[in-house]
């Protein structure tokens, strides 16, 4: 489920992802990095799922968001974490982004690491 985010202007500032973008612009490194931040939670994990979060993440727009993800993970913006097949991505400071945003609130981890089921007779 996407949520409404916020971006303080001090984001077009960020020197790091300003020399992404200029290395790399055909990828649009800045524009994923911001509406990747719509899909997460409180915790900043999304599901890492490349071709569904392209129904979210500029649809209308060619370019490959998967390889634009695995940009941003070598850079060391989000992390990707697997298991099992399943996938899910972490912002680098999403705990700390987390806490600034959203205060105290208990967070819940929507995107849990899926185990395999446990049948009790």
């Amino acid at each position: 489920m996407a949520r409404i985010r916020t971006i303080k202007p001090i984001f077009a500032r960020h020197e790091k992802l300003q020399e992404l973008e200029s290395e790399w612009p055909g990828m649009r490194p800045m524009l994923t990095f911001c509406c990747l931040w719509t899909q997460c939670d409180r915790e900043g994990r999304f599901e890492w799922r490349p071709r569904q979060l392209k129904l979210d993440v500029l649809p209308f727009v060619d370019y490959d968001l998967g390889a634009t993800m695995e940009l941003l993970a070598e850079h060391d913006f989000i992390r990707s974490m697997r298991s099992e097949g399943d996938g899910t991505g972490m912002f680098r400071h999403g705990a700390s982004i987390s806490a600034r945003m959203f205060g105290n609130r208990p967070a819940r981890f929507r995107h849990r690491l899926r185990k395999r089921p446990v049948w009790f007779p």
